[in-house]
């Protein structure tokens, strides 16, 4: 009797012959063909997994066309692994000469740490760079992407696709080699993360490099041989050197530290920011500030380099942007005291704007060319600026007041800037850049003016109601003076009523000696009322003293809601001779602030007494 086991007793063998990849196994290539995905490639038999520890030795060569994730890999001299899978490390590695990938990329965990060395084995000839008849050690095919650690410690480098050092990863550079390109296909360096080097020595990155991360030369020297552009990110001098061939790019982003660079530098629109609080930057080379770079320096004593920033160019400089004076450990400088923040051996140009963000009042920093360095002299400033308002006019209604506009002044340190405050009467409050604050707050409500000497102020949509402004300037010794209080109304609403009172339309009077009415608005309240009287008869208007053809708009007199025109108070009324009997049209037009009108119109016929009684005894036909 043969007794046949059951499948799953089998099943349960055959896994029994397969290391459990979950416990994680070491596996090391024993070749007998180049694939990795062959299990009788490797001992134990089996393909490595995420899990599993990973040990190629020397001069071995491997491929993988699938993309394959390890937990830990060791590569060593003179090995290769190549085709168009990506490989992926989760936890560790250490490449020893080694050529990685083909098509794929090298993908370095965000918890994995790389240790890259070499034994002298090499790839190949360095090739494209100047001077150097050096030898590839390691070389990556495919785009490295490291979200880990890369420790280099020795050996030169060639990234055949571009190395990415990813937001979350670091590049520890102790090694004073080279990491190339080759020449057939440019490619760059993207810093995203961090990259740190400490070691001393010259290491060459020989490939274009893009900062948008953190740059460290903490020890030793940063070559960019081919060229070095920040686009954001930090460069941290920390007693290292950058070098390169060409000027050194800083489109934003900061230049900090002490240390030294090999190089010009041009700074389209960056900080640079010379001192470890305080320290220097030394520039062998050229310093160009664009309308859009911040030079920002430390003052916290008198000594140069170790009380204050100093910036020393050894070559020309151009100036332009923004000088920013930072105190520093609460250093005051007294009147008199001269700081040499700038060297050059040329220089053209000129800061456009200087911050100079101490608070003592009655003093400011004077920014001059002295023999080879820019300085600021501290100088004695007690005057106080002048500040006035243009617009909107005192008293000013309209439908539409998009600025507050004005001028300011100062005979000596000059302006350093202008603020704007609005206050809002119903409901009351002041405006904060979003909305309206019931409680007066300086740091809040004071907002930013545009300009200095010719100042604007963009108010927000505001809807209808009175308003004030006030602006208040500030010099660069930090006195202050604001303007007189500037009240305004936005009114698109004409006035409520407007009417004639007497004589009543439709009436006949006798004379119009006096018309009298009443005028209310809601907004920004009655400035004038004006009258019209029109004979009927001939299509005149009186003027004043007599009858003419044109449109006439006689001045009244506002009392509250109330306003009048009488004759012999101040005006003339037409009377005698110059009233004949008839039809007139009064009519009363009352205007806002903002010049909107209500009207009222009364006709009336004047009939004087005689003519009066003449009709009422006529006898009907």
């Amino acid at each position: 009797m043969i007794i046949k086991p059951k499948l799953w007793v089998i099943a349960l063998l055959l896994l029994a012959a397969v290391p459990s990849l979950a416990q994680g196994t070491t596996f090391s290539w024993v070749g007998e063909t180049t694939d990795w995905n062959t299990p009788s490639n490797w001992r134990p038999f089996g393909v490595p997994g995420s899990a599993d520890t990973v040990i190629i030795g020397t001069n071995k060569n491997i491929q993988t066309n699938k993309s394959v994730t390890v937990f830990k890999l060791t590569i060593g001299a003179g090995s290769r692994i190549s085709g168009s899978g990506s490989i992926s490390i989760l936890n560790s590695g250490s490449f020893t000469d080694a050529r990685i990938g083909g098509a794929g990329s090298l993908i370095i965990g965000s918890g994995a740490t790389v240790n890259i060395t070499t034994a002298g084995s090499n790839h190949g000839p360095i090739t494209g760079v100047q001077g150097t008849t050096s030898v590839v050690n390691t070389r990556f095919d495919g785009i490295v992407y490291n979200y880990g650690i890369i420790n280099w410690t020795a050996g030169n480098l060639l990234a055949y696709k571009g190395f990415r050092v990813m937001a979350a990863g670091t590049l520890n550079v102790n090694s004073n080699a080279y990491l190339v390109q080759d020449p057939a296909a440019p490619t760059t360096a993207e810093i995203y993360g961090k990259v740190r080097k400490t070691s001393t020595g010259s290491t060459i990155f020989a490939l274009p490099t893009n900062n948008r991360g953190r740059l460290e030369a903490m020890g030793g020297t940063l070559d960019f041989r081919n060229g070095f552009t920040q686009i954001t990110g930090t460069t941290v001098l920390g007693r290292g050197t950058l070098a390169s061939k060409s000027a050194l790019r800083y489109l934003a982003g900061r230049l900090e530290g002490s240390g030294t660079v090999q190089a010009p530098v041009n700074n389209q629109g960056a900080t640079v920011a010379p001192g470890n609080s305080p320290g220097a930057i030394v520039i062998n080379g050229g310093y160009v500030q664009a309308p859009n770079g911040i030079l920002q320096m430390e003052i916290g004593g008198t000594m140069a380099g170790t009380g204050y920033d100093q910036l020393q160019v050894n070559g020309p400089v151009t100036l332009g942007g923004t000088l920013d004076i930072t105190p520093y450990a609460g250093f005051v400088p007294a009147i008199g005291n001269t700081f040499s923040l700038v060297k050059f051996l040329t220089i053209s140009g000129d800061f456009a704007t200087v911050n100079n963000r101490f608070t003592n009042v009655g003093s400011y920093f004077k920014i001059e060319k002295i023999s080879s360095y820019v300085v600021a002299q501290t100088t004695a400033d007690a005057g106080v600026p002048t500040i006035a308002i243009a617009a909107p006019f005192s008293n000013q209604a309209s439908a539409s007041i998009p600025t507050a506009s004005g001028t300011a002044s100062d005979a000596l340190s000059g302006v350093a800037s202008v603020s704007v405050r609005l206050y809002r009467y119903t409901p009351a409050g002041y405006w904060n850049g979003a909305t309206w604050d019931a409680t007066y707050n300086a740091l809040t409500h004071e907002r930013p003016a545009t300009g200095t000497t010719s100042w604007s102020w963009s108010l927000p949509v505001l809807a209808d109601g009175k308003y004030y402004v006030i602006a208040k300037v500030k010099d660069k010794a930090n006195n202050t003076a604001s303007t007189a209080t500037t009240i305004f109304w936005r009114d698109i609403i004409p006035p409520a009523t407007a009417t004639i009172t007497s004589p009543v339309h439709n009436t006949t009077v006798a004379n119009l000696n006096s018309v009298t009415g009443t005028a209310t608005d809601a907004g920004s309240g009655i400035v004038r009322v004006e009258l019209i009287i029109k004979k009927l008869d001939d299509a005149t208007y009186w003027n004043g003293s007599g009858w003419v053809g044109d449109v006439i708009n006689l001045t009244t007199i506002i009392n509250g809601s109330s306003w009048s025109r009488t004759n012999g108070v101040g005006t003339s009324m037409p009377t005698g001779a110059l009233l004949p009997d008839g039809l007139y049209m009064l009519t009363a037009n009352a205007y806002d602030r903002a010049n909107l009108k209500r009207a009222a119109v009364s006709t009336v016929i004047v009939d004087a007494p005689a003519a009066l009684q003449y009709e009422m005894e006529s006898p009907s036909e």
